[in-house]
């Protein structure tokens, strides 16, 4: 892969220069998952974005503050257990005019209230020209919504294999092959075209494609194989991506190019932290010190 530019960094800026990120997610029904959000809203502020807000239920967002202080939090309703999505609409309200991106899906459960937030979050940042990154339960909920369900025009997306067959079954292209070496590239491709938004297509050799560009990262390898290693992805896509938009760049304008970025840096964190240890015992957790040392490796490189 060519190694892609990191955005600049003036020495006169200040916590709004950088941009802020929203991340949506979380789940405190069946499966209680707070780490998702928390390691994608601490992944981009590692990564130079200036700000980040969790928005998670109200019963959550304690926890995940107390593990993430240089983070800010808004409260989503709950009822019974799930989210109110007609509270949580509200709710986000604010926190969507005040993003630059917004990141969502890690750790969000699933339900019709999902659902029902992910097409309010969607028709948002379209009227706002807020750029989106979507992952994990994000992809799920895109899915069960089927073909009609249009994305913003500034969406990167970041499936592992099995969210991009939930995705390709929804659009029709049930024949696209994620997992096969031979057919991930024109997968990637296809997938971005019918959906019309940068897609990263994780796993061994990830993919990045927009349409028309394809590049694949040969860095980093199944270190990264570790519950929560997506999440951390995720913000570093949204962390770069917001400093390119807060420094004046166009919403889409770098958008494949944060995104084949945060591949790049992603791996290399994994690889820094893989040298002199074994070739396994990595945690996520562990990811989020070496994002800013990979950082400077590729920002070397791309000089």
């Amino acid at each position: 892969m060519r190694t892609p530019p990191i955005p600049p960094r003036p020495a006169d800026g200040h916590k709004g220069t950088f941009g802020t990120v929203l991340v949506v997610g979380g789940s405190s029904g069946g499966r209680v998952m707070v780490g998702g959000p928390v390691l994608a809203g601490l992944a981009a502020l590692r990564a130079g974005a200036g700000l980040c807000e969790l928005a998670m239920p109200e019963s959550l967002l304690p926890a995940a503050l107390g593990v993430a202080p240089s983070t800010t939090g808004v409260p989503l309703r709950e009822l019974g257990g799930r989210l109110d999505a007609e509270s949580a609409i509200a709710s986000l309200e604010a926190a969507l005019e005040r993003a630059t991106v917004v990141a969502v899906g890690p750790g969000w459960g699933g339900g019709e209230e999902v659902e029902e937030l992910l097409v309010a979050i969607l028709e948002r940042t379209r009227s706002l020209g807020r750029a989106l990154v979507l992952d994990a339960d994000g992809l799920n909920a895109l899915a069960r919504l089927g073909g009609s369900m249009h994305l913003p025009p500034h969406a990167i997306l970041t499936p592992h294999p099995g969210e991009f067959r939930r995705l390709a079954d929804a659009r029709g292209l049930a024949s696209l092959d994620p997992i096969s070496p031979a057919t991930r590239a024109d997968a990637a491709r296809t997938i971005s075209r019918a959906l019309g938004a940068v897609v990263v297509l994780k796993g061994h050799r990830t993919v990045i494609a927009d349409g028309d560009r394809v590049e694949v990262d040969e860095v980093g390898g199944s270190i990264l194989a570790t519950g929560g290693s997506g999440d951390v992805l995720t913000g570093v896509v949204a962390g770069l991506w917001s400093q390119w938009i807060a420094g004046g760049a166009e919403t889409g304008a770098r958008r494949f190019e944060s995104a084949c970025a945060a591949v790049l840096v992603h791996a290399t964190a994994g690889d820094r932290w893989a040298r002199g240890r074994a070739e396994r015992g990595l945690l996520a957790t562990d990811l989020l010190a070496e994002i800013p040392a990979a950082i400077g490796e590729v920002a070397a490189a791309s000089r």
